[in-house]
């Protein structure tokens, strides 16, 4: 299958309604639970998001200014996870994050970085 046959699929699949995404993201930076990164050259990437998701490009790891910046942006689009937030502690938000990601959020790295940016 080459790339034009995958872009009428997607294509068809929205037509008919088969496929109802919140948003679409298609390029060479497609993000997932455990980041795929770059696609191949020459290769398409679709990254479908499901309700409640979030378009919000995630940290690489260790970048602890990036994970208290996602977590800002994430509670300012995202209703529910702004809730989470509030009635869970750092540790629990960091071990969610941590899921998503698909790498260790520190939860004393997260709160000395949140510390210096006070």
């Amino acid at each position: 299958m080459n790339n034009e046959d995958i872009k009428r699929q997607i294509v068809e699949a929205l037509a008919s309604g088969k496929l109802q995404p919140t948003n679409i993201i298609i390029g060479d930076q497609i993000q997932h639970q455990h980041n795929i990164g770059k696609v191949e050259a020459g290769g398409i990437g679709v990254q479908i998001m499901q309700p409640g998701t979030s378009s919000i490009a995630r940290p690489k790891e260790n970048d602890y200014n990036g994970v208290r910046e996602y977590i800002e942006q994430r509670k300012a689009q995202d209703a529910v996870f702004k809730t989470y937030c509030k009635s869970h502690t750092r540790k629990q938000i960091c071990e969610r994050l941590s899921d998503e990601f698909g790498w260790t959020v520190d939860a004393h790295n997260l709160g000395v970085n949140i510390g210096r940016n006070r």
